[in-house]
């Protein structure tokens, strides 16, 4: 009987950090292919060349994380590589696109995927 509080708070702990795991588990996003995620776009914006870049003729790929929520909105963009200057500019871009939900089944779910902007150097 002495151990029985012990036991109490142990099992209350575990039953705790069961519902925090499953509360992350239904957050995380689920990786699509590029090509599903670009049939999805409702609206975009195409990225413009920062006026750096084009003094320093600068041309180049900037390769993204991108996370949809569940509305289609662009929660979050996390650039993978490419030039600094160039990013900031894809990123913010990236942020003004629009997507229809995507959705597994009937339900519309949060995503991610990889997506790529190109920049060319124009004279």
């Amino acid at each position: 009987m002495k151990n029985l509080p012990s036991k109490v708070l142990t099992l209350v702990a575990f039953a705790a950090v069961c519902l925090l795991f499953a509360g992350q588990a239904a957050m995380a996003a689920e990786r699509i292919p590029a090509a599903t995620a670009l049939a999805a776009v409702a609206s975009k914006v195409t990225p413009e060349m920062p006026p750096l870049a084009k003094q320093l003729k600068l041309s180049g790929l900037v390769e993204m994380d991108v996370t949809i929520n569940e509305e289609g909105d662009v929660e979050k963009v996390t650039v993978l590589r490419g030039n600094p200057i160039l990013s900031r500019a894809a990123e913010d871009t990236m942020k003004k696109w629009k997507f229809k939900p995507i959705k597994q089944g009937d339900k519309a779910i949060k995503a991610i995927t990889t997506l790529t902007f190109e920049f060319k150097y124009k004279e």
